[in-house]
């Protein structure tokens, strides 16, 4: 090891930047899988018209400012070719729906207990799905740091 540890220093930075670029990639590819799989489960899709079996939410989760905030998500029955289907799909935040109430919602003849609101998928790019945004967001956030860290040297 020389006096100064630079060597040292160098090969952690080295390392620590293969870490940022490979988790930025890791992200990048996550993305990419969700985005293929909204793409293929919209180009599928059959909208119907479901009703409200039952509602039940989700864990609390604490935001930055001390609200508490939730998911509800509803358990719906729907029509597919004669025969009557169960799937279960998520509504935003507080729900103002109840039971029994009907809603739109778009399903997977592949697989047709893979439900989700219509107009989450209906007329929607699936490059604004939620998810993907937040990958490829938090996948350039990685590849920054490991842009910055390789410019800023050992």
């Amino acid at each position: 090891m020389a006096s100064n540890g630079s060597p040292d220093r160098a090969a952690r930075h080295a390392r620590r930047r293969r870490i940022l670029l490979m988790i930025g990639l890791l992200l990048f590819a996550l993305a990419a899988w969700r985005f293929a799989s909204r793409t293929a489960f919209a180009d599928r899709a059959v909208t119907a018209t479901a009703v409200i079996d039952d509602l039940s939410q989700g864990p609390f989760l604490a935001s930055e400012d001390g609200r508490r905030s939730f998911t509800v998500y509803a358990t719906v029955r729907y029509d597919v070719d004669g025969t009557l289907t169960q799937g279960r799909v998520a509504l935003s935040g507080p729900s103002r729906h109840r039971r029994g109430d009907r809603i739109a919602v778009a399903y997977d003849p592949q697989q047709v207990s893979s439900v989700d609101l219509a107009s989450r998928v209906v007329g929607r790019h699936p490059l604004l799905d939620r998810w993907v945004l937040a990958l490829v967001l938090m996948g350039v956030v990685f590849l920054t740091a490991a842009a910055v860290d390789m410019v800023r040297g050992p």
